[in-house]
């Protein structure tokens, strides 16, 4: 399935590249590509440091479940995806609106309606992307089909932060100063993420989510303004007539080799034909080359769409495209003068902030809805008075009420009020079946109303939607070794560690495991491969080293636990005994085991390791040592005894 994503892309991507050389040049052509692949190591890196140091996330908030090369904290598949994307949306926008052999056409516009077909590639590639990576929060949306609003913003970003810094600046649209401080674009929208809080009670957006509105409403006040006027690559082919072939190839043909993996997906792989109208903004898009096959296409898959029983918001996506790209036409732009173009622009981004703020007061109300009776259900006494007050919270349910449903539900968990939680997280899945917290919390409450098997069933069902929730993970294998199948622990910790090949607390639960099951070598092994770029190295050792003396490797052993003194001081008393323990039982060295009690006594003095050091005194013949070493473990003893 992932080389359907990756295999085609790079090969398009070539077809992209060397179209772009024929066309655009040498220079552009390098510039694009090479600036472009930075961007995507840039961000990626980016975006990893601010969810997982600044805002101590575990992970970023989507999950390719089968990652490719590693650049860094970023992926190739990503940088290669953006490179593929933008070079495609830039080029078919110039097609479009240079269908009829115009001369020049407008910068801004050009900038705006790539953008909004970057947020159309993105609606396509997210809803399909399921079987290529995960979001790992709630996606449901009544207005894209599974597909997460953020997503789509993401993307929009990138046209933003990169394709419209580097048009400019190709095109000298901005000079001077201004165009040494374009670059700054991205770093300042990464600054917009590092406060996640409202603003403020009358004005509900928080900083980024302020800036991707702001960047929206950019694209459609660039496609009002047209801008400076420019040479799209349509002109250079229809000037040379040895480069025909290739334009009525390179750009479409990338468009058509897009469009048919996309298809496949939804209709063959996914099995859920109904969600390819994610692919109808973008269509509308490419098909306005020629303004009435665009109408007739959204009149035709919106009606086929209803007919085969589909849900009529989704269609909102492909008509704003429509609305976009009509207000883009080149009739519209020459019947509809430069002023009445803003106004319609500025009241058009107008009505978008008002009906956003609305929506936003909508959820707050709601929010304040549930607060007290959230506090009343906390107190209730008996499950009567919970399926009471369960009656008077907000109906019709809604999507977004599972996040209040599972919050509550988990609040009831830990007071340890198992039966009430239950009640609740069935209503926060009734809200959003792709609500995977609202499965997680379920499965811990039948865990601990001892009924394993429904809480396996709630987990799988979360996991299927967020596979890289470790902590269910952690329990689903406490629940196998319980239940003795230790092969299934085995199975999903294997598969988990596909998807985060570096987590410690996977890593070492799978040694567990094969440790349990008899495979000694296989735990080692495993422990040995993923020692060298694990980001918590320590841990995976001490269990390494005292794997190895188990299995009587003890030079191997000896080797990890001095590494463990000289690397760890947190391992330093557990490793300096176990060293102690070695050379004294196994290699008969009690002189050198004694220097080992002694550094662990430095760190923690305590009766064990005193009463180790007697003994070894004793056998090395120092009696009066031994005897003070004897004294000083009663003494800690006692004292230990006493503060029991």
């Amino acid at each position: 399935m992932h080389l359907l994503l990756l295999i085609p892309s790079s090969l398009l991507l070539v077809m992209m590249f060397l179209h772009s050389w024929r066309y655009r040049g040498r220079s552009a052509t390098i510039a694009f590509f090479g600036l472009c692949f930075g961007f995507g190591l840039l961000r990626g890196n980016t975006i990893f440091w601010i969810i997982t140091t600044f805002l101590k996330g575990d992970t970023l908030p989507y999950l390719f479940l089968r990652p490719a090369i590693r650049l860094g904290n970023a992926s190739l598949q990503e940088c290669i995806g953006w490179i593929f994307a933008l070079y495609l949306c830039w080029s078919t926008a110039e097609w479009v609106l240079g269908r009829r052999g115009q001369a020049k056409i407008g910068l801004y516009r050009l900038i705006g309606l790539a953008g909004l077909m970057m947020g159309a590639v993105a609606y396509a590639v997210e809803a399909a992307a399921a079987q290529w990576w995960v979001w790992v929060f709630p996606i449901k949306n009544p207005y894209f089909v599974e597909t997460p609003f953020v997503g789509i913003v993401a993307w929009l970003s990138v046209a933003v932060d990169f394709l419209a810094v580097f048009l400019l600046i190709r095109h000298r649209a901005v000079r001077g100063r201004l165009a040494f401080a374009l670059p700054l674009l991205f770093p300042l929208h990464m600054l917009t993420h590092l406060k996640l809080d409202d603003l403020g009670p009358w004005l509900p957006y928080s900083p980024n989510e302020l800036w991707h509105f702001a960047m929206i409403a950019l694209l459609v006040w660039g496609i009002a303004v047209d801008g400076p006027q420019i040479t799209p690559w349509t002109v250079a082919a229809g000037a040379d007539k040895s480069k025909g072939n290739w334009r009525k190839w390179g750009v479409h043909v990338a468009l058509a080799g897009f469009l048919a993996v996309l298809a496949v997906v939804h209709f063959w792989v996914t099995g859920r034909p109904l969600d390819a109208i994610s692919m109808a903004p973008f269509v509308v898009g490419v098909l306005f080359f020629r303004p009435l096959l665009a109408t007739a296409f959204l009149a035709l898959s919106s009606l086929t769409y209803l007919l085969a029983g589909g849900q009529w918001t989704y269609l909102l996506a492909p008509a704003v495209m429509f609305a976009a790209f009509a207000f883009g036409a080149q009739e519209v732009q020459r019947r509809l003068s430069a002023p009445r173009r803003r106004e319609i622009a500025l009241a058009t981004i107008g009505l978008a902030l008002v009906w956003n703020t609305w929506l936003y007061r909508q959820r707050q109300l709601r929010y304040d809805r549930f607060q007290p009776l959230a506090s009343d259900l906390m107190q209730a006494t008996s499950l009567a008075q919970v399926d009471s007050l369960l009656e008077e919270f907000p109906t019709p349910v809604r999507p977004e009420d599972a996040f209040h449903y599972n919050l509550l539900g988990a609040r009831l968990n830990k007071a340890h009020r198992f039966s009430s939680a239950r009640k609740v997280l069935d209503r926060a899945v009734e809200c959003d079946n792709s609500y995977a917290y609202a499965y997680f919390n379920l499965g811990w409450t039948y865990f601990n109303m001892d009924n394993l098997e429904a809480a396996l069933r709630n987990y799988n069902r979360g996991l299927a939607i967020n596979p890289i929730d470790f902590n269910s993970i952690l329990i689903m294998c406490d629940i196998y070794r319980e239940q003795n199948r230790l092969e299934d622990a085995e199975n999903l910790l294997r598969k988990t560690l596909a998807y985060r090949p570096n987590q410690t607390e996977i890593i070492l639960a799978l040694e567990g495991v094969l440790y349990s099951r008899g495979k000694m070598e296989e735990a080692i092994g495993l422990l040995k491969s993923r020692l060298a770029d694990n980001a918590d190295p320590r841990k995976i050792e001490g269990r390494l080293a005292a794997n190895l003396f188990q299995a009587g490797r003890t030079d191997e052993a000896v080797e990890h636990y001095k590494r463990l003194i000289t690397e760890n001081v947190e391992q330093l008393y557990a490793a300096s005994l176990s060293l102690a323990m070695i050379y004294w039982q196994d290699k008969r060295q009690p002189e050198r085991a004694l220097d080992f009690v002694a550094v662990a006594n430095r760190v923690r003095p305590t009766a064990d390791t005193y009463s180790l050091m007697g003994r070894l005194l004793e056998e090395l013949g120092r009696g009066e040592q031994a005897r003070h070493a004897y004294r000083l473990a009663d003494s800690l003893a006692s004292a230990g005894s006493g503060n029991e």
